[in-house]
């Protein structure tokens, strides 16, 4: 199915695209995944961007962001990894053009580092402790990728 998006979704990525973080901030349901993703695309084409790596709850990056990918002709050609499960395989997933990772992984991740261009946090709200380790853990992930964008559909 051909992907056609909303005029919000465009002033997003159009929005999202001429800075180097930022966030988004919209109501469920209205095409936040979609928005990452069509964002990732036109910065890889532009050639500001290679990878991604989008940090979210286990289920948005276990099913979430992999129906949405699958839903929409725009995004099939794409290298898409889930580092979910054991430590000792996520390795071999690696690398991809978009990395999918829940908060439990951070720290493994942080062990095996990969350079991420872009770093995606979907639902946000999840990391607003800012005393958490997962939290921690994920600041420093970001201040290594030159693009940050955080998500939310309930900002708090």
């Amino acid at each position: 199915m051909k992907l056609q998006f909303w005029e919000h979704q465009v002033k997003n990525i159009v929005f999202c695209a001429s800075r180097n973080y930022a966030a988004i901030f919209d109501d469920p349901a209205l095409g936040k995944t979609a928005t990452g993703l069509g964002l990732f695309l036109l910065l890889r084409d532009r050639g500001v961007v290679k990878n991604m790596l989008v940090v979210g709850t286990k289920s948005i990056v276990t099913e979430q962001w992999p129906k949405e990918i699958a839903k929409w002709d725009d995004f099939k050609g794409l290298r898409v990894t889930v580092l979910d499960g054991e430590g000792k395989h996520r390795k071999a997933l690696l690398p991809a053009e978009i990395t999918l990772i829940n908060a439990d992984g951070l720290r493994w991740l942080v062990d095996h580092p990969v350079q991420y261009d872009m770093i995606v946090v979907d639902e946000s709200t999840f990391f607003s402790n800012a005393m958490a380790i997962r939290t921690r853990v994920l600041l420093g992930l970001m201040g290594q990728a030159a693009r940050r964008y955080i998500m939310s559909g309930t900002p708090i």
